[in-house]
């Protein structure tokens, strides 16, 4: 088992099998990744106006978003999750579970679905993928289906 360990807030109510998926999901989405380091990664889940606040703070976007990463380490420092002995600060995901609540019925899956695919999405994104391009795009919900597969959590 991989030495990481999830520091979790919830400041929005979900329920603790919610919080059990993305637990989960990420460390799934680690091990898919062959992440052989241990660390930390902060996981909070808010609601809409908190959400709101904090993309706009960081993002300059005065609207809601279903979530954020924040990732500690650069692009050039992600290396340091290929040896065994290193130990990081991964950063930090906020999911909004009332988005996401609000998503799940928009695209008939259950809340378990999408609160999994935010957390992988995240956790993708503090690993150095991005969807800024087509082809990046595709790599991304290539992994992320690929992940949340992997742990029975299937788009219906």
């Amino acid at each position: 088992m991989l030495n990481w360990e999830i520091l979790s807030q919830n400041h929005n109510d979900v329920s603790q099998e919610l919080c059990d998926v993305v637990e989960k999901v990420i460390f799934a989405g680690l091990a898919a990744e062959n992440v052989k380091s241990g660390g930390e990664i902060s996981l909070l889940f808010v609601g809409n106006d908190e959400m709101q606040e904090l993309n706009k703070q960081f993002r300059g976007i005065d609207n809601t978003t279903d979530c954020l990463s924040f990732p500690q380490l650069d692009t050039d420092e992600l290396d340091i999750l290929d040896t065994s002995s290193a130990f990081a600060a991964l950063g930090d995901i906020v999911i909004n579970s009332d988005k996401a609540v609000v998503q799940a019925a928009e695209y008939g899956h259950s809340a378990e679905r999408e609160i999994g695919f935010l957390a992988v999405h995240s956790l993708l994104h503090l690993l150095g993928y991005d969807h800024e391009d087509d082809e990046d795009e595709k790599l991304m919900i290539t992994r992320q289906n690929d992940i949340l597969d992997s742990v029975g959590i299937r788009r219906v």
